[in-house]
This record gives structure tokens, C-alpha cells and sequence, in this order.
């Protein structure tokens, strides 16, 4: 989705603005409170005086991110997209991540977003300040619910202000009871007499007390009621005559208006009117609504005037009336003119369709009643929309067109089935390729489209059956549609993926390497950079899946730097855009490569960069290896009910999607964590968990032929455990064959150690060590080093067995290293672990050590400072040397380092260590 800036910026100041210092003071009562309501009807001055408190509080160092809501952010996930774009505008360390999750998917939820952007407040050493601007245009609707939610979580350093027209969010009801809002409504934005009386002062020769007081009773304080006659008086040769008279006359603000724009050259106000039917204008919107060539020049003589008009950017292009004057002149326009207010529509339809500005384009077609331009304007740049990853604007369209009972036209259906397909909301595209199918059946289409059609509902299809893990039933179809004549070259790209990945999962390694390549044909063209890094991210995937990690991690860095040049390409954009996905999904894989190899920092920064998108936007493999990535690392730390409810939460999105294949791999990683716990009768139940699960009867046979697998190592191991070999090596045997005739590389050093420790039980000491030998020349080679690491059962054996090994003089020196490297961690990684606590431990001071105990239980900044006694400042001073200490750069990371190697004083704070820290800093 575009994210239009204008909406993130603060409001520019009007020209002429009365300082008032009474309202302006309250800034301090904003920064100690959670959140604010500026709540009043339109205008009192609210945004105004929201600005001056936002330049103070920034002024004081905080960070102030600013949104201004429309209509269109009543859908919740466009609301999400550009709470986190406003937070990243300000703080580049924020919202990057919730901007690619946004553009990967356009059906995630709300949760998601905010587990990652509050976490990401939360580590900002500074206080932040979310203002809302128009709020209501959001209560009441599906987005309040993550308004809810952001109230909820909000972490102690994060303040939000909402400015808006009627009562609050019934989120904040509780926060008023808990005393940490803070209202400011009507009543108190109303100017007093002596602001009125400085406000005439300034603004015109008229400083006589009775006209004060005739402002004052004839506006009630009201800054609208007073701007206008302000501006009035200004073209009366006797200001204090017209203000009698509109005393007497009583007249509302729309009468007032009128007034002023009766004073006002007939042909300036016209052009006013014309340009009112927009939100936003500029001199070229102007000048193709008016036919007027000085466009530019009435624009800048109407901001001159002070007619209501602000810049909206620093480079003065975009510019908008205040609402209150741009309803009176939109309302004019269509009582006298509604023939030209429906002919302007159409021209601004037009004017954005032309520049691609689709939304407004649409808006506008849709005002004008002119519904089937607009359908016809979504059918034709929805595949564009498609190829950019700009789902959420289909999607927004789709719930439009269903809610107006518009028949969308077959192309525009399956253009939004392959919007939801990669948004991986496989029910809903298939719900709509059903519908397509149907149609075309029913003759519903030209004989011309019906070839394309058809083909490309073949595609998708097989796409969607991919992400469904039924890769055998899509290796059919995809085949099917090759053998066709190819419609449309971005469709055949994801054809060729669809293909490469089915042949890869069946270890069709020859068909794997001969398919067409097309990465020649379009570099630096932007539509086909999804279709080449997807390309890559299946290289990667395949390899891995053949044990080969160094050409798998070579695939998937690829990604990372065809991401970067996409990036190079697109400045212009305000936000990343779908290729940050392909960064995610060569992570997500990357990840898990780095885990193998022990390089468990680097596997953990980026496990957490990925892992919020790849969730909602990822195949079963990707999801899996970030997933898996994650849980073993939080294994590592020894949080063992984190680690359950990790487990837990996986299988739910597993479960969610039909992923049988992942909740075997959940099951076996449940199972390993039962051996390890000695937990013979939970490892015996998981053990069969896994065999009952191959005998789904639904399954895809590639996934029946991964299944199988996992339950012979899960037997294995459950075997090995209780020491009982009799009906192992049988079952080994049979697995390594299988596992070598199914291509399951990466799979086949784990059931050759575990047959090799079944040797050994069995006094088969030759077997065992040509076995593991033959394992570890393969896993030596890659530097696989956790493969051997994780082993569950036997690891005293196990680490002998090596021991063994090692003392072959005709080792290379790579091996050697290698088989070093995993004996010193099979036989010490627990008290090496906790060696290198106890001296990094030591490394830090008292003081540092509370605070880490503290950051690790996920408390801010404030929350520590308070505990302790010393000042925020103290906090970031003790932070900063902490991070140095530990070689992090985070707080997710120093946490993460402190559980794992238990860091940290296990004592609460004492309060009297307070003052002698407070004192000393």
C-alpha cells in the first residue's frame, strides 16, 4: 500500500495564530499522562493547539509521531499500516517491521502487528507520543478494536493523544477510572474575552472594548465563528456597524461564511468550490478542475488571504482547506451546481487514475456515480496491483464492492483471488476461483479471454495447492498449464516456481535443475523481481533440503541483495514495499542455516526480524525454519514455559491451515524436550502422536513420505532413550534407505547418528564408528554443527563415540576442527554455558545487573527507574554499557542473552543501593 506522507506530518501552523499560553501549558500534563482527548466539535482550535503542545513536547527531546485519520482508516489493518509508518517516520528503528508484515499480507491480525511495534516502543530510550488526529472517524468501526488492543499493551514510555469530535474510544473508560487520561473538551478550547481582545488587537486597527465583547457574545468563544468574522471585518468600511448587526441577527457559521465569501471576488470563490471537492489539491489538480492556467497563483492569493487554506508539505505542492470551510464549499457546490460538482468528480477520477493515485481515482469515480468506471479502473490495475504486493488495497476494494452488491467482473475476481492467495488467505482465494471457474463455465467471458482464463485459474490453483502442502496434486496442474500456450509472462513465472518447488520437494533433482531460468530477462525490471526472488528462496529451500548449506545460505543471500537493489530502485516510496517479503523469506531460511552452524547471535537477529512477517505471508517450509529457529533458541535459554507456549502457538497456526506436516514437526521438537526432561510416558504418547499422524488419510503423499520419516527418528530416539536396540537397527536401516531414495539429505545424518549410538548399545563398535564417520565427513563439510549437538538420548555415548573418531590420524584439518568443536560441546556445553555466564556476569556491576534482571522481565525504562530509585537518565547510562558488556544491541537481545546464560541478579532491588546510585551519577 502507498502511504500518503501527508497524513504522518504535523500540521502546519496557520499564518496569524494567537499564542495562548493557558492551553499551551497543558503540554506538561500530557507528558504525565497515558493518553489524552482533545475532544470538541469542529473548529475549536483542537488541532492547533494539539500542534503547539507537540512542538513542546518535542522540544524537550520525545519523540513525537503524528496521524491524521480518514474514513479509509476504519479498516483496521490500513489503520495498522499507518500507525507503524508514523512511528517509523520518526524513529527508523520502529514500524519497519510492521510495514513489511502490512505489505506482505493484507489479513493478518491486529496482534501481530502490535507484538512487534509495541516491543520495538518499548526498547526507544526516549518517551513517545502517538497523536491521533479525527479519531472519530475511527470509533465505532473494526479499526477501534486494534485502538483497543494499542491501549492495552502500550508499554509506560509510550503516550497517546486523541484529538477528535466525539466521546472516546470505550478502550480508554478504564484508563479514566485508573486516573491516567486526561480531558480536555469544549469548554476549556473556548477563547476567554481577553483572548478575543488580543486576537482583534492583532489582526486588525480595531482595538475598541464593546467590539471585543460583541465577538466574544456573537462567537461564544468559538475559534471558527471567530476566525471568520475576523476575516470579515477586514472588508467592511464599518466593522463595528457589521458586528451589530450580526449580533442582532443571531446567525449560525454557515451564514457567517456566506457572508465572507459574498465579500470576495465572484470568480475566486467558484474556484474555491471547484477545488473543495478533493481532500488535498495542488496547482496542477487545480488547474485541470478549473481550466484556469493560474491555478498556481489563486492557490497561493487564497493562502494569502488566510481563506482557510494550509500547506500540507514542506514543499509547499499539496495543500487543503480546513474542513469545516471545505464542507461549506463542497455543500454550496452541490446545492447550485450539482451537474459541475458530479462533471469535477469525474475530472479528478481521471486526474489520479493518471497518475496512478488509484484509491482517490476510485473515491472520486464513485462520488461522480460513476461505478462502472471505477470497476473498470480496479479491473485494470489490479494484476499491477498484484505484481507490486499491494494487497491491501485489493482487498479494501473487495469488501467495497461487496458491501455497494457490485458484480465484480471475472478478471477483477481472480485478480482478487490472487491477492488473497498471497496473503496467504487460501480459503477466500479459493472461494473467489471457484466463483471464476463457475462464470467461466457459464459462458461469462468472451471466447477471446476464455484461454487466458483458464490458464491462469490453473496456475493459481496449483499455487494455492503449494501453499497448502499438497505439492503432488500441484506438480499435476502445474505441469498441465506448461504444456499450454503462456498467456501472460508474470503468471509463467509463478508457473516455473510452482513447478521448481514441487520438483524439489520430490527429489527430482534433474527436473529441478533443467527448469527455464529467467532471471536474464528482467533485471531492474520491478514487476518480475517477485517471481526471481521467489526463485531463489526455492534454490535455497531445495538445498538445504539436500544437505548442501553452504549453496542453500549463497540461494538465500541472493534474496537479501535482490531486496536491497529493489529498495535502490524505489526511493521514492514512503514504505517498503512486497519485496521486503523476499527479505523475510530468505531470512527465515538463512536463519535456521545459522542456527546449524552455531552462530546463534546472528541466527537470533535475524530469527526476529523475519519471524512477525513470514507468519502471515510465508509456505509451510519458511514458517517452519524461522518458527523452528525461534523455539530452539528459547530452548537454549533454558525458558522452558516459554518454549511450551511457543510450541503451542505454532501448532495453532499449523492446525489453523491445515499444515499436517508442521504439527509433526512440532510433535518431534515436543518429543525431544521430553527426552531430554527424562519424560518417558509424555515421549511415548508423542512418539505415537507422530505415527497416527502418517496415517492421515488426506494426506499428500510428499508430506505422508516427510511424516514417516520424522516417526522412525521419533522412535529412534524414544528407543535409544530406554536402551532398547532390538527392533532399532531394523528400523534405521529402513529409514536411511527410505530417507536416500526420497532425497531427504538433511535429514539422513540425524538417523544415521542415532543408528550409529544403536551400534554402540549393542557392543557393535566397528558399525558404529563407520556409520557416524560416514555422517560426519557430510556434516563436517557444511559445519552442520547442531545436528549432532541436539541429539536428545545417549550424549555421553554419543560424545565417546566421537571422541573416537577424533583420534584418526588421517582427519583433515576441517574435520578436526569440526569433530573438536561438537565433542567440547557434547561434554560441556552445560557448564561451558555456564562458565561463560558466571564471567560475563562478573563483567557487569551490581547496579548493571539489576537492571538486565530487570530488562529481561520486560520492565522500561521508567518502570526501572522508579524501582530503583534513580533517574531515567541513570537507566540509559547503565544500558549503554550493559550493551557494550554483552555485545548486543538491543534489549530483545541482552533479555534473550540473560535467560539463556542466566544472567542477572536472581534478588530483587534493594532499595538501599538507590541513593548511593543516584548520588554518584
Amino acid at each position: 500500500m502507498l502511504i500518503l506522507n501527508t497524513k504522518l506530518m504535523l500540521p502546519r501552523r496557520g499564518r496569524g495564530v494567537l499564542p495562548r499560553p493557558r492551553l499551551e501549558k497543558l503540554a506538561q500534563e500530557v507528558a504525565e499522562h497515558r493518553v489524552t482527548i482533545l475532544k470538541a466539535p469542529p473548529g475549536y482550535g483542537k488541532t492547533t493547539l494539539a500542534r503547539a503542545w507537540a512542538d513542546e513536547l518535542g522540544g524537550h527531546g520525545a519523540k513525537v509521531a503524528w496521524l491524521s485519520t480518514d474514513e479509509a482508516d476504519a479498516d483496521a489493518n490500513r489503520l495498522a499500516t499507518y500507525v507503524a509508518a508514523t512511528f517509523h517516520r520518526v524513529m527508523p528503528t520502529v514500524g519497519g517491521a510492521c510495514l513489511e508484515l502490512c505489505s506482505a499480507s493484507a489479513t493478518w491480525k491486529p496482534e501481530h502487528l502490535l507484538s512487534s511495534l509495541l516491543n520495538e516502543v518499548c526498547e526507544q530510550d526516549e518517551e513517545v507520543f502517538l497523536f491521533l488526529d479525527d479519531f472519530h472517524h475511527l470509533v465505532g468501526k473494526p479499526s477501534e478494536g486494534l485502538l483497543t488492543l494499542l491501549l492495552k499493551h502500550a508499554p509506560a514510555n509510550l503516550h497517546i493523544v486523541f484529538i477528535g469530535r466525539c466521546d472516546a474510544p470505550s478502550a480508554l473508560a478504564q484508563a479514566f477510572l485508573r486516573s491516567e487520561a486526561k480531558m480536555v473538551d469544549a469548554g476549556e478550547l473556548r477563547f476567554s474575552l481577553e483572548e478575543t481582545a488580543q486576537l482583534l488587537e492583532k489582526s486588525t486597527t480595531q482595538q475598541h472594548e464593546d467590539s471585543a465583547r460583541l465577538l466574544q457574545n456573537i462567537s461564544n468563544g468559538w475559534a471558527a465563528a471567530l476566525r471568520v468574522l475576523m476575516l470579515s471585518l477586514t472588508h467592511h468600511q464599518n466593522p463595528s456597524g457589521y458586528l451589530s448587526r450580526v449580533a442582532a441577527s443571531n446567525r449560525p457559521l454557515n451564514t457567517l461564511i456566506g457572508d465572507l465569501l459574498e465579500q470576495l471576488p465572484g470568480e475566486l470563490t467558484d474556484f474555491m468550490m471547484a477545488i473543495a471537492i478533493t481532500e488535498r489539491t495542488c496547482s496542477e489538480l487545480a488547474q485541470t478542475l478549473t481550466s484556469r492556467p493560474d491555478a498556481q497563483s489563486l492557490i497561493e492569493q487564497i493562502e494569502s488571504l488566510q481563506l482557510f487554506l494550509l500547506p500540507l508539505d514542506d514543499e509547499r505542492h499539496w495543500f487543503a482547506f480546513h474542513p469545516i470551510f471545505r464542507e461549506y464549499l463542497a455543500r454550496r457546490l452541490l446545492e447550485h451546481a450539482p451537474d459541475a460538482a458530479a462533471a469535477l468528480h469525474h475530472k479528478a477520477a481521471r486526474w489520479f487514475a493518471q497518475r496512478e493515485y488509484w484509491r482517490s481515482a476510485v473515491a472520486h469515480a464513485v462520488e461522480a456515480d460513476a461505478a462502472p468506471m471505477a470497476m473498470q479502473w480496479i479491473e485494470q490495475c489490479a494484476m499491477k496491483l498484484v505484481e507490486q504486493g499491494d494487497m491491501l488495497t485489493l482487498i479494501v476494494w473487495d469488501r467495497q464492492l461487496q458491501t455497494l452488491r457490485l458484480a465484480s467482473p471475472l478478471k477483477l475476481r481472480l485478480a482478487m483471488a490472487w491477492a488473497y492467495a498471497l496473503g496467504m488467505e487460501c480459503a477466500e482465494s479459493r472461494m473467489l476461483l471457484g466463483q471464476v471457474l463457475a462464470g467461466v463455465a457459464q459462458g461469462q467471458c468472451s471466447a477471446e479471454e476464455l484461454p487466458s482464463l483458464t490458464w491462469q485459474c490453473k496456475v493459481l490453483d496449483a499455487m494455492l495447492l503449494v501453499f497448502e502442502d499438497r505439492t503432488a496434486a500441484a506438480t499435476v496442474l502445474a505441469a498441465q498449464a506448461m504444456a499450454e500456450p503462456h498467456h501472460d509472462r508474470w503468471v509463467s513465472y509463478v508457473m516455473l516456481n510452482v513447478l521448481a518447488f514441487t520438483h524439489g520437494r520430490a527429489a527430482r533433482w534433474q527436473d529441478f535443475y533443467g527448469m527455464p531460468t529467467y532471471a536474464e530477462q528482467i533485471p531492474g525490471n520491478e514487476r518480475y523481481v517477485f517471481n526471481l526472488a521467489y526463485r531463489h528462496c526455492i534454490r535455497g529451500m531445495i538445498n538445504r533440503r539436500m544437505g548442501m548449506l553452504g549453496n542453500a545460505e549463497e540461494a538465500l543471500r541472493a534474496t537479501l541483495n535482490l531486496d536491497q537493489d529493489s529498495r535502490d530502485v524505489d526511493k521514492v516510496r514512503s514504505v517498503p514495499t512486497s519485496h521486503t517479503v523476499f527479505r523475510a523469506l530468505g531470512q527465515s531460511a538463512l536463519c535456521e542455516i545459522l542456527y546449524e552452524r552455531d552462530q546463534l547471535q546472528e541466527a537470533s537477529r535475524m530469527v526476529q526480524d523475519c519471524l512477525p512477517i513470514i507468519r502471515n505471508s510465508g509456505p509451510l517450509d519458511f514458517v517452519w525454519a524461522a518458527t523452528l529457529t525461534h523455539i530452539r533458541l528459547v530452548r537454549l535459554g533454558g525458558d522452558k514455559r516459554r518454549w511450551r507456549s511457543l510450541l503451542d502457538e505454532a501448532e495453532t497456526w499449523a492446525d489453523q491451515r491445515g499444515w499436517t506436516r508442521m504439527i509433526s514437526l512440532i510433535v518431534l521438537e515436543r518429543l525431544h524436550g521430553a527426552l531430554v526432561d527424562r519424560q518417558e510416558t509424555e515421549a511415548g504418547a508423542l512418539v505415537r502422536r507422530i505415527e497416527s499422524l502418517a496415517q492421515t488419510p488426506s494426506l499428500d503423499e510428499h508430506a505422508r513420505t516427510d511424516i514417516v520419516h520424522h516417526a522412525a527418528l521419533a522412535r529412534m530416539w524414544h528407543l535409544l532413550s530406554c536402551g532398547i536396540t532390538v527392533d532399532l537397527i531394523d528400523i534405521a536401516e529402513q529409514a536411511y534407505e527410505s530417507a536416500t531414495r526420497a532425497g531427504l539429505a538433511e535429514f539422513m545424518p540425524r538417523l544415521a547418528i542415532a543408528l550409529a549410538i544403536g551400534h554402540a548399545l549393542r557392543g557393535e563398535m566397528s558399525l558404529a564408528h563407520a556409520v557416524l564417520s560416514g555422517a560426519i565427513t557430510r556434516l563436517a563439510t557444511e559445519n552442520a554443527v547442531k545436528t549432532v549437538t541436539d541429539t536428545p538420548v545417549q550424549r555421553p555415548l554419543l560424545a565417546k563415540l566421537l571422541r573416537h573418531l577424533a583420534g584418526n590420524q588421517g582427519l583433515d584439518d576441517a574435520t578436526s576442527r569440526y569433530l573438536h568443536k561438537v565433542i567440547a560441546a557434547l561434554g560441556g556445553e552445560e557448564a561451558g554455558s555456564s562458565l561463560h555466564g558466571q564471567r560475563l556476569s562478573m563483567s557487569l556491576s551490581i547496579r548493571e545487573r539489576q537492571i538486565l534482571r530487570m530488562v529481561a522481565e520486560g520492565a522500561s525504562n521508567k518502570q526501572i527507574a522508579k524501582s530503583l530509585g534513580v533517574a531515567p537518565d541513570t537507566v540509559k547510562y547503565h544500558l549503554k554499557g550493559v550493551f557494550s558488556k554483552l555485545s548486543v544491541d538491543s534489549r530483545t537481545q541482552a533479555a534473550a542473552l540473560a535467560h539463556q546464560l542466566q544472567l542477572g541478579d536472581p534478588c530483587p532491588a534493594r532499595k538501599a543501593d538507590a541513593p548511593q546510585e543516584h548520588t554518584s551519577h
